[in-house]
C-alpha cells in the first residue's frame, strides 16, 4: 500500500493566485479482501486557503473522523487537518478529496503523513504501514490581467488624433 497526492484536472501543477483547486488524497494498491483502517495528517502550505467541500464519496471510502486545525506532523496551523478513513474490502483503493485555493505567488508543497493498518480476509493476517506523499504545486501570479491605461488610449484622445488626420488630408487636397 502507498499514498499518493494529485491536483485533480491539473497535469502541470501549475496554478494562478485565486484559483480554487482539487486535492485528491488516496491510499492505493489495497489486497483484494482487505479492509484497511487509514489516517492521514495533511499539513497545507500557507499560501493556501484552508481546506473546504470534503468529498468522501462511497464507495471509495468511508470517513469516520475528521478533526480540522490538528494532525499528526506536530502543526497545529488553521489549515491543517486530519482524517482516518475506512477502505471497502472489494476495492483496491481508497480516497478523499478536498478543495483549497491559493493566496499568494510561490512554490508549495502539501504533506501528507499517517498510517495504514490493513486487515486480510477472516483476519488471514495483519499490515501495519507508515504513510507519506507531498505534492508540489507551483502558485502563479494571474495570466488575464486587465489592460493598464497606458496601453488603452481614452476616447478623447483618439477623437483629437483623428481630428488632426482629416485636417492634414483636407489641407492636402485643397493644396494639390
Amino acid at each position: 500500500m502507498y499514498l499518493s497526492l494529485s491536483a485533480e484536472g491539473n497535469p502541470s501543477n501549475q496554478v494562478e493566485v485565486g484559483e480554487s483547486i482539487t486535492i485528491n488524497v488516496t491510499l492505493n494498491d489495497i489486497d483484494p479482501g482487505w479492509r484497511v483502517v487509514w489516517g492521514v495528517g495533511m499539513d497545507l502550505p500557507e499560501n493556501f486557503s484552508a481546506a473546504t467541500d470534503f468529498d468522501f464519496t462511497p464507495p471509495m471510502g468511508r470517513p469516520l473522523a475528521q478533526l480540522s486545525g490538528i494532525n499528526p506532523l506536530g502543526n497545529f496551523g488553521p489549515e491543517d487537518f486530519s482524517t482516518l478513513m475506512v477502505s471497502v474490502p472489494s476495492n483496491n483503493s481508497s480516497t478523499f478529496s478536498f478543495s483549497t485555493t491559493a493566496t499568494s505567488v510561490g512554490q508549495s508543497v502539501f504533506v501528507a503523513q499517517g498510517l495504514a493498518i490493513g486487515v486480510g480476509p477472516g483476519f488471514g493476517g495483519i499490515s501495519f504501514v507508515p504513510l507519506s506523499a507531498e505534492l508540489t504545486l507551483d502558485v502563479q501570479a494571474p495570466s488575464s490581467a486587465p489592460p493598464s491605461a497606458a496601453q488603452t488610449p481614452e476616447p478623447s484622445s483618439l477623437a483629437i488624433i483623428g481630428s488632426l488626420a482629416g485636417l492634414t488630408v483636407l489641407r492636402r487636397r485643397r493644396r494639390g
